[in-house]
């Protein structure tokens, strides 16, 4: 079975898994959690990736950066993955374009090496089924 790393795009806001919000999949055995509230444990980036007050996670800008400047700020997880079970939540600005990356066979090159899962805003368009990409 392929394993996976989990590649976050930037612009993605994650809230963090406290143990009211889990899944019901952490009750099984085996699982593991992999966002644990407090910090990036776990997770490697090529971005600053920040942990918020409120426990969710977000990029910010470094000196000099701004917009689509920022492509490569990917956030993924250390291990590899077979099995896994997402579940998040996300904010993204108004036109924004982000995603979740999966099943990527070369970290360094997710988009032509993984799917992604288009995180998009299409709000208000007419046909947004259009607007949407995939890599080669």
């Amino acid at each position: 079975m392929k394993t996976i790393y989990l590649l976050l795009l930037s612009f993605v806001l994650l809230h963090s898994s406290f143990a009211q919000d889990l899944h019901p999949a952490a009750d099984a055995t085996g699982f593991v959690p992999l966002f644990n509230g407090r910090d990036l444990t776990g997770w490697k980036t090529t971005g600053n990736w920040l942990v918020e007050p409120d426990g969710s996670v977000s990029l910010h800008p470094r000196e000099g950066e701004k917009g689509w400047q920022r492509y490569d700020a990917y956030i993924a997880t250390e291990k590899q993955y077979a099995d896994f079970t997402l579940d998040l939540e996300f904010k993204i600005n108004a036109k924004g374009n982000s995603g979740v990356f999966m099943r990527v066979g070369n970290i360094k090159e997710p988009v032509k090496t993984g799917f992604e899962v288009q995180i998009l805003d299409t709000y208000g368009l007419e046909n947004p089924a259009t607007t949407t990409a995939a890599a080669s």
